[in-house]
């Protein structure tokens, strides 16, 4: 199934993670082709969205979730969705990387969180918040994760960033900073679908610009079964 909006705005970023990328024009977008742990009900309150995976509250003092990933869950170019793509979030959102670091938009909530466990390949992330965070279901949410497979082949990395997540401040880190930051912003019209995989029902197929800016959605394999 296909589908085709209109906007008065122009599409202008696959990450709205960044300062530069974050506006609600962009999230109009990306919201049929970036999962996450958790989506809106049509009454505007949160319900976890189990195609993407899971979460649960392993204890108090300090307050410690697990998020899982669906075993199922892949990018739309076929790769894994593990817990490489939530270190990731982590670095870009919480501030760990310092003043030459991600541009993040807000570190709400992920700069509560110390550095998380998960391990190479894994599809389960543990984070203990240093305080009490109520919110704790709607971190890792919608537009928020982002593939960390392209950021590591555009950024040459030999690592992934579960390695880097303990030196989050590496000079070696510069390189997928700067991609994150500006290599997902693209021109007016100009979509590089291979730099935008979905992990969601949707995939960007074609994008028109002009006065009444459009995108048009080609219905994806979700990324579970």
């Amino acid at each position: 199934m296909d589908i085709t909006w209109a906007h008065e705005q122009e599409f202008s970023q696959y990450n709205t993670n960044t300062t530069g990328g974050i506006a609600i024009v962009n999230r109009v977008v990306l919201g049929a082709m970036l999962d996450g742990f958790w989506e809106f009900r049509p009454d505007g309150s949160l319900q976890p969205n189990t195609d993407f995976g899971g979460y649960a509250k392993v204890k108090d003092g300090p307050l410690t979730i697990t998020y899982m990933v669906n075993p199922e869950a892949v990018w739309s170019d076929g790769t894994p969705l593990d817990c490489d793509d939530l270190m990731l979030t982590w670095l870009a959102r919480s501030g760990v990387t310092g003043r030459n670091g991600f541009s993040a938009a807000s570190t709400a909530g992920h700069a509560d969180q110390n550095l998380p466990q998960c391990s190479p390949g894994g599809r389960e992330i543990t984070v203990t918040y240093r305080k009490g965070y109520a919110d704790r279901a709607a971190r890792y949410g919608p537009a928020e994760i982002m593939p960390a497979h392209v950021v590591e082949q555009q950024a040459g990395l030999t690592k992934t960033f579960i390695d880097y997540a303990a030196t989050p401040t590496s000079p070696e880190l510069a390189k997928a900073v700067a991609f994150s930051d500006n290599g997902w912003a693209f021109a007016p019209g100009k979509l590089k679908k291979d730099l935008a995989p979905s992990s969601g029902p949707y995939v960007l197929d074609s994008w028109t610009c002009g006065t009444a800016s459009s995108r048009r959605w080609t219905r994806s394999r979700r990324p579970t079964s």
